[in-house]
């Protein structure tokens, strides 16, 4: 039952074992009812055979006669499908004298005496008891009989009802049970969906606990106290990212600074200066990755305030594009800007820093990721918010890539790494900034055909996410 919830896979095992209780509950009652038929139809031919005993062992012998008219009383009495008989060893009847074909046919079945038997009689079963006894001075048999209709009646509808009533028992009880289970795990529910929605940036909140002392209670408390492990684990992390990063600007500025100035010595022969220029190139990488981890440090600890303005996307994207046109020109791609005319502004609120950075993150891996002669596009509009379109021509991220192209420090093709430098960070910068404003990011792409991303962000003034 693997891909069911608990709730139903509880109610389905309660359902299983209610019907085998039902079950055996059903064949044991039918055991116990058909038993205590049988020994009351048993008790009562027993209490019959003795008072016709007891009349004729009272007699003179030979004399049985004088017993016919208490006999004749008896048998008279006798509701339908109740007998009474006395039979000759040699078969013939002695009593009663007006005999029928069912009571001779009961009274000359073979009756080894004393026995107690179920003949069968036409369409009909009976209980018979045989007993021998002296009937007129001779050796006889006591037939005492009763018929077994009423009896089967009764079973059958026991039977019947019995089949009846398990599958609708079965079926209230089930919904009972899978109603039950389900209101039962609700708090486990509730306990997910809270856990799913705590980050890695609000690990300071915390499950609620149920106020019941039980299980879920102490599900609740080890999963806190498990979040505040990993809340004051990832502070320190996050602090010595911050501090490590702070430490090493100065370092890699001066690395920096150093090869430039003895690249420019006149008298350096080229595989130095080449070598000097190289090293400016890994410096400037280096300070790139240590501003981006820096800028994602403080934001994991909410340090970072933007400064919040109405301002026009407009100049800003046509800045960044200006920026980045070099770079496409070097590899040969077309870059088209789809903004709206002029006089239509694009107007939101954001920090012109973000929106800056978002774009150029957006477009520069546009660049890394298209073959030469290829196109980049981006497009800009106001509709029910602030819509900004990156797309391109490029290879494209495969299926199985695109939820986790955001996340820090991944690449899709790590065996491409020395063609595209990069540490992975620019997608989960971009991530940050748009939830900052409480807006979405998404992607679509096919591999080898190139990838789309867009962005939604508020138009109007709200204030940054925490």
């Amino acid at each position: 039952m693997r891909g069911f919830s608990i709730s139903l896979r509880l109610a389905a095992w309660y359902s299983c074992i209610l019907f085998c209780g039902l079950a055996i509950f059903g064949v044991v009652m039918w055991f116990i009812l058909t038993g205590s038929l049988t020994a009351w139809k048993d008790r009562t031919l027993e209490e019959r055979a003795s008072r016709v005993e007891s009349l004729l062992g009272a007699l003179p012998p030979r004399r049985s006669d004088m017993a016919l008219p208490e006999l004749d009383e008896l048998v008279g009495i006798l509701p339908e499908g109740q007998l009474i008989q006395i039979v000759g060893i040699d078969g013939r009847r002695l009593f009663p004298l007006d005999p029928n074909l069912l009571r001779d046919s009961l009274g000359t079945l073979i009756c080894p005496a004393p026995s107690i038997d179920n003949p069968t009689v036409g369409n009909g079963m009976y209980r018979r008891l045989c007993r021998p006894v002296n009937y007129e001075g001779k050796p006889s048999y006591l037939v005492v009989s009763s018929s077994l209709l009423e009896d089967q009646t009764l079973l059958r509808s026991f039977t019947f009802w019995l089949f009846e009533m398990i599958p609708v028992l079965l079926a209230v009880s089930s919904l009972g049970g899978y109603s039950l289970s389900r209101r039962a795990l609700k708090p486990v529910a509730l306990l997910i969906s809270e856990a799913q929605s705590i980050t890695a940036q609000d690990l300071s909140r915390r499950l609620p606990v149920p106020q019941v002392k039980d299980e879920l209670q102490l599900l609740a408390h080890a999963w806190n106290e498990l979040l505040s492990r990993l809340e004051v684990a990832m502070r320190r992390v996050t602090q010595f990212t911050a501090d490590a990063s702070h430490e090493l600007r100065n370092p890699i500025a001066y690395i920096r600074a150093t090869a430039q100035f003895h690249s420019q010595n006149v008298d350096l022969d080229e595989i130095s200066r080449d070598g000097f220029l190289e090293i400016m190139e890994e410096a400037r990488r280096a300070g790139e990755l240590l501003e981006n981890l820096l800028l994602l440090a403080r934001a994991d600890v909410g340090q970072i305030l933007p400064e919040v303005s109405d301002v026009d996307a407009r100049p800003h994207l046509e800045a960044v594009c200006d920026r980045i046109e070099p770079l496409a020109r070097a590899k040969n791609l077309s870059l088209v800007m789809g903004f709206a005319a002029a006089d239509h502004p694009l107007i939101l609120s954001i920090d012109v820093s973000h929106l800056r950075r978002l774009a150029l993150i957006l477009l520069d891996n546009a660049v890394k990721y298209t073959l030469p002669g290829g196109a980049i596009r981006i497009d800009c509009e106001i509709a029910d918010g602030f819509h900004l379109q990156v797309s391109d021509t490029g290879i494209g991220i495969p299926q199985e890539a695109g939820s986790r192209i955001f996340d820090r420090f991944y690449r899709v093709d790590t065996s491409r790494a020395d063609d595209n430098p990069g540490a992975g960070l620019g997608l989960a910068i971009a991530k940050w900034i748009v939830e900052l404003y409480s807006g979405e990011i998404t992607v679509q792409s096919d591999l080898g055909r190139g990838a789309t991303f867009r962005v939604r962000l508020p138009q109007h003034s709200v204030s940054p996410a925490e």
